[in-house]
């Protein structure tokens, strides 16, 4: 080969090569992660923890832009975004939050990647997984943690008024001993009107739970509802039972004064696992956990999934998938969540491993947290598109029905009356 025609060939060797590398350049892919900014701080270090581990693994970087101003703040936002023709690739928005996205089909049906990967779903409680799907099947976000809502106990309190406390009452944890329970701890010893002690604070702040722990729900479903059922036997057995309770003055809200971390109060059955680490604590008595108390049908609790979601207008699905499973397809993932974060992760294996973090102090009878993830009568956060509206009429209407302004079942006939209009 004479000297110019090697030169001339090795140029168009460089050139091409120097093509290939401005190509791969390009084509690297990069992320955006929209993140919703009520999750907190210690949910954004562990995304971008996350995100570290992924760029090294695949290459595909992952940047965590952060939203503001709450609900509404999140989802003008994304709207924005997508109009502006700047999409982010994956959010992480719960079902309360999403519901009205899901309606304007913001979300990528994740079914297809599930079954083409093989990915794991069969282990992450299946009422996570229907709250996260659609009626029609649309499986719009990946869950990483669940929150089981158990009942937590001042366990010493319960002790130094001879009762059995829940966990230890098992099966006879149900509404008469909740009510009994809550009875005996309240107590005003100097007899000023102001309890020292209550039985039982927060009592109806998730009070749909006493519904389906009664036998109902709301509407008809808890995913895009159609139809009212306030007006059901069920709603009506549980809102009045409630409202006995704060009648007879064993119930509080007024939790900036009264709360089981206080050591002021017995129990509660509001919380979930998000309360261990910025409550339960070092509090210098003895605390745990038990199952929901039994109601006339079951023990139902409300379990609510966080995960993730493909936004519609991402130019990047497949790789947007990839870390989507990245987050959420195996115990050491998760693991990495609990570690940082304290959630209870989704995945079974990871669940059980949950006590290895180290970095909490958890409850002994933890394992209630799984088995109340597990159990079957559980629901998943009502996701109601037009759930905004509707909470304009439900609300006050329940306010003065828990202030004994009008009879139950007056104020639930008034609200079903009103909700069809707003449910079409």
């Amino acid at each position: 080969m004479n000297r110019p025609l090697s030169v001339a060939l090795l140029l168009v060797l460089l050139a091409h090569l120097s093509l290939a590398i401005i190509s791969g350049a390009a084509a690297k892919v990069e992320l955006t992660h929209f993140m919703y900014d009520a999750h907190g701080v210690k949910w954004q270090e562990y995304l971008e923890v996350m995100a570290e581990r992924f760029e090294n693994s695949t290459g595909i970087a992952v940047e965590v832009v952060l939203s503001s101003g709450g609900f509404d703040g999140f989802r003008s936002k994304l709207l924005s975004m997508v109009a502006g023709g700047v999409a982010p690739d994956v959010t992480d928005a719960h079902p309360m939050l999403g519901a009205p996205l899901i309606a304007q089909g913001m979300f990528e049906d994740l079914r297809p990647y599930v079954k083409r990967d093989h990915f794991p779903i069969e282990r992450i409680p299946p009422v996570a997984v229907e709250g996260v799907t659609t009626p029609d099947g649309q499986l719009w976000g990946m869950p990483v943690s669940v929150y089981p809502v158990v009942t937590y106990f001042n366990a010493d309190l319960f002790a130094q008024h001879g009762l059995q406390n829940p966990r230890d009452l098992g099966e006879q944890w149900t509404w008469d001993t909740l009510y009994s329970s809550a009875k005996h701890l309240t107590k005003d010893v100097d007899g000023d009107g102001v309890p020292e002690t209550f039985g039982v604070t927060l009592l109806r702040s998730r009070w749909e739970m006493q519904v389906h722990q009664a036998g109902g729900q709301l509407y008809d479903r808890v995913v895009y509802p159609t139809q009212s059922q306030f007006n059901s036997p069920e709603v009506l057995r549980a809102v009045e039972f409630l409202r006995g309770c704060y009648a007879d003055g064993i119930a509080t809200d007024n939790h900036a004064t009264y709360h089981i971390y206080r050591g002021n109060t017995g129990f509660a059955v509001v919380d979930g696992p998000g309360s261990i680490g910025p409550y339960y604590q070092n509090l210098g008595f003895s605390w745990d956990i038990a199952l929901q108390p039994k109601g006339p049908a079951n023990r139902a609790a409300r379990i609510n999934p966080d995960g993730f979601q493909i936004v519609t207008h991402s130019k990047n699905k497949d790789a947007a998938w990839q870390w989507i499973r990245f987050l959420t397809g195996n115990a050491d993932s998760q693991m990495t969540m609990a570690e940082i974060t304290g959630r209870l992760p989704s995945l079974k294996e990871a669940m059980i491993s949950y006590p290895k973090i180290g970095t909490l102090q958890l409850p002994d009878n933890w394992q209630a947290m799984i088995e109340t993830a597990f159990d079957p009568t559980g629901y998943a956060a009502y996701v109601v598109p037009n759930a905004t509206k509707i909470d304009s009429v439900v609300n006050p209407i329940m306010a003065q029905i828990w202030a004994g302004q009008i009879a139950p079942a007056t104020g639930l006939e008034q609200i079903h009356d009103l909700l069809p209009a707003l449910l079409e």
